[in-house]
């Protein structure tokens, strides 16, 4: 995988960055970013999708993707491996780094912030100042804690330093408000995705940060939700989720898996006692899988009653203690039966009314059960339950129909878009029970405590064929809520996958403050080959963004959609190549003057006469490798589970290979010799240098039993080939 033609000098330092810019994504098809106009606008083409997976399923492919790089060959990834190689380029490679770079001219380089500064990125935790509410904090998945102090116009990081930026969950201390709880590690329910740390916490607004480290009791390498009591500030819950072995790979026992649990601290966060493991409730006593926590909230009044949701299994549900954790019992009394045909309990969201404690609402999801094969949707909508006597009693607010009903998409989403484990939010008014916002694929309201529901948001752009009431716009995929109590009406703020939005009116309209929120998630990038300023990358539900100048907050989306691989035509850079997951390749030819592309066409596809088959399509790879040749900018290769090439810059393509038994992974083409090319699966190596007429397996038995990233051929001497390998416990380079 090539991002772009490279000077040999700097080859490491864009493989480092490369490293560390993967993520896991899902398809969305239309977005839309915050103008900037000072600039050229781009103008932005957004290609259909055919046949792709959907939902659940496809957030499921992008954390598989994301945890092969790292697992394979171990089936899951060791608790703090992470961390110690972290610790061991600090201590070890940094210092010898640097003394080496003294010594090149390498010293020259000087690294500079260029966004996106306007695009955004998955947010799960909010916070708003309870004195002063132009002081805003905002946790990203892969960016860490993030800090406003002017009401969202602009925002700075609290931790680039950190030992883990994968943040979850964040809470503040009531009384306290320079004390902040950051939940780390971002676990899809079933699939680790980004493993976290812990907790951490700052005493200080986010000038600094400590680990409240795993040997005081916390052994959870994910924490999906952190409480902590207004009663008595001092006691902390937080939910616990641990590291499973990847359900597809032979793999090893994992030997530290933590647990599934909730947590609890009497002391501010410096010791942590497991409350729940052990009492009934992480396991159904006929069924022993694991039941997962993603829920806990306390009582504002009383620091002893907390309410806790586990999901995936029949065993699930909500469940109540009032002692402070030391016994629980379960709430079944109106709400839906967890050991259902063909599926059990998923992910469960719970809001408290702040106005009245006795008041919660709880929106459910479901999962399809180990084996069945019935045509569910797994993490749909289950139905939204409310109680107003403290969970002793429920009655239904919402069936599924109610809100999936409000889509504008043609009925082809539900209200959490079958992801419900993934994108799910749910808070209930300050000072009215009644009004209740529901996030999902896009942002529900009710102000009658459930009986009727409008739709307050649309991830299509009004006037669109989809969004005719011309619904505002607020980006797809809501993870989090938090009201602003200080403002009449009081202001909402939502956390998304496309960054942090704002409503002054509860949902009347919305706008975007990611005005220098740098979290975006960038898998691939390119540069414009004759004018640094430009720059394009894949990224994570985020489209392909482009920037035409150094101005980090002018990035606009050229394309929708998530990202993937993107090339500048060395020959010719008004040719740009763009994609997404599962051969959505798509060339463009761009106007820079204009912002505008004047030609754009789909050249992954399979449509029957392009070459590309219904095979390429079912057996590629989640994100499918291809190359722009360095030699001729006609000429391009695919890698789905043979290898295809073309020689019209993807107006059609011919199969180089018979079908191999698994998904091609990367593709290389060698410098000066367009008929010599490499490709790796995920266990063998193979090698053509007669343009496919024969292959030959170049695996070697020095290899690592690892995710292989990428291919590079030496520009000087194709006979030079370099590989390199993620993942832990092996060398990296060969």
């Amino acid at each position: 995988m090539r991002l772009v033609k490279r000077e040999p000098r700097v080859a490491a330092a864009y493989a480092l960055l490369a490293a560390l810019l993967f993520s896991f994504g899902w398809l969305g098809f239309e977005k839309k970013s915050t103008p900037n106009n000072n600039q050229t606008t781009i103008a932005k083409f957004n290609p259909s999708g055919q046949g792709r997976l959907k939902g659940a399923a496809r957030k499921a492919k992008g954390a598989e993707w994301y945890i092969a790089q790292r697992a394979y060959g171990l089936g899951y990834i060791p608790q703090d491996a992470e961390l110690r190689a972290i610790e061991d380029v600090r201590t070890r490679m940094i210092p010898e780094l640097a003394m080496r770079l003294k010594k090149s001219a390498a010293a020259e380089l000087n690294w500079e912030y260029h966004g996106p500064g306007n695009i955004g990125g998955r947010l799960r935790g909010l916070v708003v100042h309870p004195n002063d509410p132009n002081i805003l904090y905002a946790g990203s998945v892969s960016g860490g804690v993030w800090k406003s102090t002017n009401a969202g116009a602009s925002w700075f990081s609290t931790m680039d330093d950190l030992i883990t930026l994968n943040i979850s969950s964040l809470a503040m201390k009531p009384g306290d408000p320079n004390t902040l709880y950051a939940g780390t590690g971002e676990g899809l329910f079933y699939f680790d995705n980004l493993p976290g740390r812990g907790i951490l916490k700052t005493t200080d607004g986010g000038n600094t940060w400590r680990r409240m480290h795993v040997a005081q009791g916390l052994n959870s390498p994910f924490i999906l939700a952190i409480a902590v009591s207004p009663a008595n500030p001092n006691v902390v819950y937080a939910a616990g989720r641990k590291t499973y072995p990847h359900v597809s790979w032979p793999a090893e026992t994992v030997p530290d898996p933590g647990s599934n649990a909730i947590f609890k601290s009497t002391d501010s966060g410096e010791t942590w006692q497991d409350i729940t493991t052990g009492k009934g409730i992480e396991h159904d006593p006929q069924d022993t899988r694991d039941n997962i926590p993603a829920e806990v909230i306390v009582n504002p009044l009383d620091a002893n009653v907390l309410y806790a949701a586990f999901g995936l299994y029949r065993w699930g549900g909500i469940w109540k203690s009032t002692n402070g954790g030391q016994t629980w019992f379960r709430l079944t009394n109106g709400l839906p039966d967890g050991n259902l045909p063909n599926m059990g309990y998923g992910r469960i969201k719970l809001a408290m009314a702040p106005s009245n404690p006795n008041v919660l609402y709880a929106s459910f999801t479901h999962e399809k059960k180990q084996g069945d094969t019935a045509n569910l949707k797994d993490s749909a909508m289950l139905g939204i339950w409310k109680t107003t006597d403290a969970g002793q009693s429920w009655t239904q607010a919402a069936t599924p129909m109610t809100i999936n009903q409000l889509n504008r998409n043609n009925g082809n989403f539900t209200a959490l878009g079958a992801q419900g484990s993934y994108a799910h939010a749910l808070i209930v008014h300050p000072t009215d029970p009644n009004t209740v916002f529901l996030g999902g694929l896009d942002i529900y309201k009710t102000t009658n405590g459930g009986a009727t529901w409008s739709q307050a948001s649309m991830w299509l752009e009004p006037g669109t064929p989809h969004n005719p009431e011309n619904l505002p716009y607020v980006h797809a995929d809501h993870h989090v809520f938090v009201f602003d109590h200080s403002t009449n009406p009081p202001t909402l703020y939502n956390g998304s996958d496309g960054g942090m939005a704002r409503s002054r009116d509860l949902g009347a309209s919305w706008e975007t403050l990611n005005h220098d929120l740098g979290v975006t998630q960038f898998y691939t990038f390119a540069v414009h080959p004759n004018n640094s300023s430009i720059m394009l990358g894949g990224t994570q539900d985020n489209g392909t963004p482009m920037v035409l100048n150094d101005q980090a907050n002018a990035w606009e989306e050229l394309v929708g959609a998530d990202g993937w691989q993107a090339y500048f035509d060395h020959t010719d850079p008004t040719i740009l190549y763009v994609s997404t997951q599962q051969l959505g390749m798509v060339r463009l030819v761009m106007n820079y003057a204009t912002g505008q592309t004047v030609d754009e066409k789909l050249i992954g596809y399979f449509d029957g006469s392009n070459g590309i088959t219904q095979r390429d399509y079912d057996h590629a790879a989640f994100f499918t490798p291809y190359e722009l040749s360095p030699n001729n900018p006609n000429v391009l290769i695919l890698g789905t589970n043979r290898l295809l090439k073309s020689v019209n810059r993807g107006d059609s393509w011919t199969a180089l290979s018979t079908e191999i038994d698994t998904a091609i992974t990367n593709v290389a083409i060698a410098e000066g010799n367009d008929n010599i090319m490499w490709f790796a699966t995920s266990r063998r190596i193979y090698k053509t240098e007669d343009n496919g007429a024969t292959y030959a397996n170049v695996t070697g038995a020095n290899l690592p039993k690892r995710f292989l990233t990428d291919i590079e051929f030496d520009p000087s001497n194709n006979r030079n080939v370099y590989l390199t390998y993620s993942g832990y416990g092996t060398p990296h380079v060969f």
